[in-house]
């Protein structure tokens, strides 16, 4: 089960308390005072003081693509011009291509299973090995599924319109509380925005393409094993 993020937060400070090697009362909570925020909409959810150094804090409930990406987006809309700053992204577990993400933009991250990427000045933490203590099957890449795809297939072909949830029941003919399950696990991995209306689109065609790749990697599916005794390469592929 996944914490709440006053959980997540206190959790990701005792992780970077043992990752520097140093005492609680050593890194200090400041308030968002500290921080110099370029749009008035985005917060950092905690800023911890070390030292000379400031981490800017967010977290979000899924190290996956699209989660990843967005808290890369609001980190750089945050600064801090009197302490040296690491911009650190926590997750309760940071998947492949949102570690490829952070490295690419020179964004730290921490994540709640144990494993680490942190650069700062005079820190270097590198953690990894550790499982996604998290892990529930089918949670995200449900979505995605052979009959519930059809609700990301309709929000990418009409990617500048907006539909309700009983509008997509219809479209997808599929039912109401199905749609609203998958909506959710949608809005959740922040793949779409609800409007005031309680309409929704998508928030970006290519990260909600790219969380469907992710939850498609042939890698991560089953392999099923065998053998088909064949005389030649056209016999066995007829």
């Amino acid at each position: 089960m996944l914490p709440v993020k006053k959980d997540a937060l206190k959790k990701a400070k005792r992780l970077l308390v043992e990752f520097l090697q140093v005492k609680s009362q050593d890194i200090l909570e400041l308030d968002n005072a500290h921080v110099q925020i370029h749009k008035a909409a985005i917060q950092p959810d905690a800023v911890l003081e070390y030292g000379d150094v400031v981490f800017i804090v967010e977290y979000k409930e899924s190290g996956k693509a699209a989660s990843v990406e967005n808290g890369i987006l609001q980190l750089k809309e945050m600064d801090n011009h009197e302490k040296m700053l690491v911009r650190l992204l926590v997750v309760p577990y940071m998947h492949d291509r949102g570690r490829e993400r952070c490295r690419q933009e020179g964004i730290s991250w921490l994540d709640l299973s144990g494993n680490a990427d942190i650069t700062g000045p005079g820190i270097r933490i590198s953690i990894s090995g550790w499982p996604n203590i998290y892990r529930q099957p089918g949670r995200s890449s449900g979505v995605f599924a052979r009959k519930s795809s059809r609700v990301s297939r309709v929000l990418l072909y009409h990617a500048e319109s907006a539909f309700t949830q009983r509008e997509l029941s219809k479209i997808t003919d599929l039912d109401e509380g199905y749609v609203s399950k998958i909506v959710r696990s949608l809005e959740r991995d922040e793949l779409i925005d609800r409007l005031e209306d309680g309409s929704v689109r998508v928030t970006d065609k290519s990260l909600l393409l790219e969380a469907w790749r992710e939850a498609y990697d042939f890698n991560k599916q089953p392999l099923v094993k065998g053998h088909v005794p064949a005389r030649s390469g056209l016999d066995l592929l007829s």
